[in-house]
């Protein structure tokens, strides 16, 4: 119950970052396909972690279940760490990991990466494919930061921020900073990015209705 509205109480100067989640699993899994097919199994459901109940990566994790059509148990953790920690060990199937801990992990063959949650595949991780690309393009799910400003802030001046902000991220320092973090540029239009922030609440929403999620 927050005291405002996204949509109506912020003008949207424009989205930074696509920061997408990489899908690390236990290494016994090879492919999405692996995982879809042990939650298939007569009897079999997948354990998959977030960093609690409707966090971005539990909205993920639904949407990717709904997709695949896969039974699942969502065991809510209160970090990255705890979660991967129980990856590496087996003891959970899946977490939607940020990049730059799916990278570094995976190098060292401690988890799988199979897919990362984004448009399109991350300059640091080259040979994992998109879950479009794995024959899930419903799964898709933009983690992504933005500027904003509030409501009544003067056209010309959001106008003018955009013009900074985009020109920034063309910078090539600025621009390779984000993609060592795991990310990517993503400039919009202030009209872009505000029918682009309506468009995420209405897909979030449809994945908290289809889930069957209650808030505690």
């Amino acid at each position: 119950k927050l005291s405002f509205n996204v949509a109506e109480d912020f003008a949207g100067i424009s989205a930074l970052a696509d920061m997408p989640f990489v899908v690390s699993t236990a290494t016994r899994y090879k492919t999405m396909k692996d995982v879809i097919d042990a939650g298939k199994k007569p009897g079999g459901v997948i354990l998959y972690g977030s960093n609690g109940p409707g966090s971005s990566g539990h909205l993920f994790m639904e949407r990717l279940r709904l997709s695949a059509g896969y039974p699942v148990t969502h065991v809510p953790f209160r970090g990255t760490p705890e979660a991967m920690t129980e990856v590496i060990a087996g003891r959970i199937d899946m977490f939607p990991a940020p990049a730059l801990n799916a990278i570094s992990l995976t190098k060292e063959g401690k988890v799988s990466s199979l897919a990362v949650s984004s448009p399109k595949r991350l300059p640091l991780m080259p040979d994992v494919p998109t879950l479009a690309e794995s024959g899930l393009p419903d799964a898709q799910y933009q983690f992504w930061v933005g500027a904003f400003a509030p409501a009544k802030t003067p056209k010309a001046i959001v106008e003018r921020l955009n013009r900074e902000v985009v020109a920034a991220l063309k910078v090539k320092d600025v621009a390779d900073k984000i993609v060592a973090l795991g990310g990517s540029p993503m400039p919009m239009t202030p009209a872009e990015f505000d029918a682009f922030v309506r468009k995420e609440i209405a897909i979030n929403a449809e994945i908290v209705k289809a889930s069957g999620y209650e808030p505690q």
